[in-house]
């Protein structure tokens, strides 16, 4: 599930997984902006939105993923991202770090920054940083 656009304060909208993917899986058009990117992939959506807000009034060009699946297309759609900002417990079938790893080799100049208020899953167990 991708949410639908938020508009910040100073008026900028950002992009959705959606929008960035057209139905053959070519970038949208109107991405040629030279803004940085930022990949925002966060599940609590107030979370997400304070963050996503907080880069866009930065000056970033933001868009948002709800977890790994709709990270995948956008990264998969070979949309210039500059920074991949995850959470570190995801829903699906990765966690941040896997969502990283994955990202790096499909563009291994991105930047990744990886968040958690915990370092619990869904289901309350532990996680491992590293296998």
């Amino acid at each position: 599930m991708v949410v639908e656009q938020q508009t910040s304060r100073s008026g900028y909208r950002g992009w959705t997984a959606e929008q960035v993917m057209t139905r053959d899986g070519a970038s949208a058009p109107g991405l040629a902006d030279t803004r940085p990117a930022v990949l925002v992939v966060e599940q609590d959506v107030i979370v997400r939105m304070a963050l996503c807000e907080s880069l866009r009034d930065a000056g970033f060009r933001v868009i948002e993923a709800f977890g790994p699946e709709d990270a995948v297309k956008v990264l998969r759609a070979g949309t210039d991202m500059s920074v991949l900002l995850t959470d570190l417990a995801l829903p699906g079938v990765m966690n941040g770090v896997q969502l990283a790893g994955l990202a790096r080799s499909l563009s291994p100049k991105l930047e990744v920054i990886i968040t958690s208020d915990d370092l619990l899953d869904s289901d309350g167990h532990h996680l491992t940083l590293y296998e």
